[in-house]
Order: C-alpha cells, then sequence, then structure tokens
C-alpha cells in the first residue's frame, strides 16, 4: 500500500519537475530565429548486453543572431539519423542575452507530458485511500 503512495508521490515529482523546466525554457528562451541540421554525428557506445553497440545520432544546429552564426549542439542523441536529416529547417529558441544558450522544440517533444506524470501519480496515490488514515 505504502508502495503505491511512494510511487504516487514520484510520478507526481517528477511531473512537477518536468513542467517546471518547460515553463523555465518558455521564460528564458524568448527569442526564435530559423535554423537548420548542418551535421548529424554519429556516436557509438557499448550496449547494454555484453558485446553489443549501439549507434545514437547526435545533430548540430546552425542558426543566426544579429549577424553571428551558432554551430551547436543540445547534445540531445536520438536513436535514428532520419529524426533530424541534414539540411532539415527548424525553429532555435534563444536566450536574447546570451545567443548561444538555446533550444530547438523539436528535440524536446516527448510522448507523455509532465501532465500525463501529474495524473498518474495522483491516481496511485488516491489508490492507497490516504483519507482512512486521518479517521482516527
Amino acid at each position: 500500500m505504502f508502495i503505491f503512495l511512494g510511487f504516487g508521490l514520484f510520478l507526481t515529482g517528477l511531473g512537477g519537475h518536468l513542467f517546471w523546466n518547460h515553463y523555465e525554457d518558455e521564460r528564458l528562451f524568448t527569442s526564435q530565429t530559423p535554423g537548420v541540421v548542418s551535421e548529424v554525428q554519429e556516436v557509438r557506445a557499448p550496449g547494454k548486453i555484453s558485446g553489443t553497440r549501439v549507434i545514437k545520432y547526435v545533430p548540430t544546429f546552425t542558426y543566426t543572431v544579429e549577424g553571428i552564426t551558432y554551430d551547436k549542439s543540445t547534445g540531445v542523441q536520438h536513436g535514428a539519423s532520419a529524426a533530424f536529416p541534414v539540411g532539415r529547417e527548424v525553429t532555435v529558441f534563444y536566450d536574447p542575452s546570451s545567443p548561444d544558450h538555446f533550444y530547438v522544440d523539436e528535440e524536446r517533444q516527448q510522448p507523455i507530458g509532465p501532465e500525463a506524470f501529474i495524473a498518474f501519480g495522483v491516481i496511485f496515490m488516491l489508490a492507497t485511500r490516504p483519507w482512512r488514515f486521518l479517521r482516527n
């Protein structure tokens, strides 16, 4: 029973953390400019099974702010090179006070949003029926 409560608290906290990060990004990165994928670097790493290798792809984005061109990578690794082919146009969101700090919205899209984590966390917590402990 307390496992459900703990798991619910964990999910709710994780959802809150993801939601806060998204809010902070929108607060800091208020300007946008067109960008393009200029390079995709292939990164090989050991797999979870002994002797296997995993290939991930790290795109580099090129964008221009006030006449200065930036070639930067967010460091986010993708499982398929087709996710960001070279030449693909993207929207770059950047901090106007520090244009080299940026993110690409397409990289931040998650299959499950923070709201889902919060909702499932609340469901798990309610499954423990915490109000029965308050009766005494």
